[in-house]
Order: structure tokens, then sequence, then C-alpha cells
């Protein structure tokens, strides 16, 4: 991280701030078992989220035609306060 010089506050606040978004979002049996689920149907769906944290998320993301809203959502993780 010391290489990344004057960035390296804001990477680390990045990466802590996502990593406790999505920390208790859901666990890797319960991520594994929706995989698996939409790997042995019959027509799976294009797009398969794991959570409802990941659904409420693209939903947003998808529904951003320019952007702003993503921006708004994820504008503060890179703060380095």
């Amino acid at each position: 991280m010391d290489a990344l010089g004057p960035y390296a506050p804001a990477l680390r606040a990045y990466l802590d701030r996502t990593r406790g978004a999505f920390a208790g979002a859901q666990s890797p049996a319960a991520a594994a078992d929706v995989i698996v689920g939409a790997l042995t149907e019959d027509a799976p769906a294009f797009r398969v989220q794991t959570s409802e944290q990941a659904r409420g998320f693209v939903g947003v993301k998808l529904a951003d035609v320019d952007g702003s809203a993503i921006q708004s959502l994820v504008g503060g993780w890179i703060s380095a306060d």
C-alpha cells in the first residue's frame, strides 16, 4: 500500500468502507447456494444477484443512466478522513 504514495490513504479508506459495507451481507455458503442453484436450472437467468443487498445495489446501478446515483451512493467511500 505504501507504493501508492499520496493515494494510499484514499484507497485504504475505500477498501475499509467497502469491506465494512459488504462484510455482513452474505456468507460464502449462502452465495454458493445461489450460484449452484443457478447453474442447475434448465434456463438460468443471464445475471444473478446472490443477496437482497446485491439486488438493491444493482437495481440502482441499472436505473442510473448518467452515473449520478451511484456516484452519490459511493462517493463518500473514497474519503481519507
